[in-house]
């Protein structure tokens, strides 16, 4: 694996939350909650 692959990940879990938000139509994505509390 190379370094950059956690941060692949990472921008790969974070679309995929943003874009499940949008789906389940909720009022912000799981990810941003994490990071603000």
């Amino acid at each position: 694996m190379k370094n950059s692959d956690p941060f692949r990940a990472a921008f790969f879990v974070f679309m995929g939350d943003f874009f499940f938000s949008l789906l389940t139509g909720s009022g912000k994505p799981l990810v941003s909650v994490f990071f603000i509390e």
